[in-house]
């Protein structure tokens, strides 16, 4: 099991936008080994690598101090991009931190937001203090009632905001 733990906390602590000039810098690239500029990252997959980094820490792979400077650096890009009423995009573009294959077919996601953001509050909870007021900043920005189809009384799968 330690082996697999490893080659996981491998994977995502290995494979992210190292470019400190990129919008989406400090981000996980997620789905996409060996990470072309080209192909877009997953927002949800932020909501695996932040935990991940959390174990590193806690399995000594990884000190704390550079794993808290990932996170930091991860939360300051989600602050950034562009959201709608604190829901992303699926895909983001690594180079532009914009719609993923800048296609009107990638949706921005209630599941892959609310994926992302239980990975950030939970690093929050873990190293306190920025981290924590950042994850925290992004979890309030989210107005779930935008999201509600108000006749059903549930949540839409998706929404495409050239549609809205």
């Amino acid at each position: 099991m330690e082996a697999e733990l490893r080659g996981c906390f491998n994977f995502f602590w290995n494979e992210w936008v190292a470019d400190p000039t990129l919008p989406t810098h400090g981000l996980n690239a997620g789905d996409y080994v060996g990470l072309k500029r080209h192909m877009p990252l997953a927002i949800e997959s932020q909501g695996f690598y932040f935990p991940v980094i959390v174990l590193g820490v806690e399995r000594s792979w990884v000190e704390r101090e550079a794993a808290r400077k990932r996170v930091l650096a991860a939360l300051d890009s989600l602050l950034r991009l562009q959201h709608f009423h604190g829901f992303f995009y699926h895909f983001i573009d690594v180079e532009s931190g914009e719609r993923g294959w800048r296609a009107a077919g990638v949706e921005v996601s209630n599941m892959s937001t609310a994926t992302m953001i239980a990975g950030a509050l939970m690093a929050g909870e873990y190293f306190g203090g920025q981290v924590r007021v950042k994850a925290e900043q992004l979890y309030e920005r989210i107005d779930w009632n935008w999201f509600l189809d108000q006749q059903r009384q549930h949540f839409y799968l998706a929404c495409h905001p050239e549609a809205v």
